[in-house]
């Protein structure tokens, strides 16, 4: 993240974004309590697309009710993760792709 760049769009909008494109319950999606597998891989996506977005980890933490290493751990599990699934990586562009490009 480029610290000298303000977010175009806000953790809410993108949030929003993330549940439709990624056909998650945004409650559920949002809930620091649901440790499912499939919602803590789309959180984690999430954590890293609004870290794309230019939003701070802590300011990410502060939205999701959560301490600010815990999204850096999410970040970079995801990361780990999209290296040895490749359909995670794949799911995780196309996220990429149509929130950053459709708000």
């Amino acid at each position: 993240m480029n610290n000298t760049t303000k977010p175009i769009q806000s953790i809410g909008e993108l949030t929003m974004a993330a549940a439709r494109i990624l056909a998650a319950n945004h409650s559920r999606l949002t809930d620091p309590g649901d440790s499912s597998t499939k919602n803590t891989e789309h959180r984690y996506m999430v954590f890293k697309l609004l870290d794309k977005a230019g939003h701070t980890h802590q300011q990410i933490a502060d939205s999701f009710k959560l301490e600010r290493s815990t999204v850096t751990k999410g970040i970079q599990k995801i990361d780990d993760w999209m290296r040895i699934y490749k359909d995670m990586k794949g799911t995780y562009q196309r996220l990429e792709i149509l929130a950053l490009n459709t708000l």
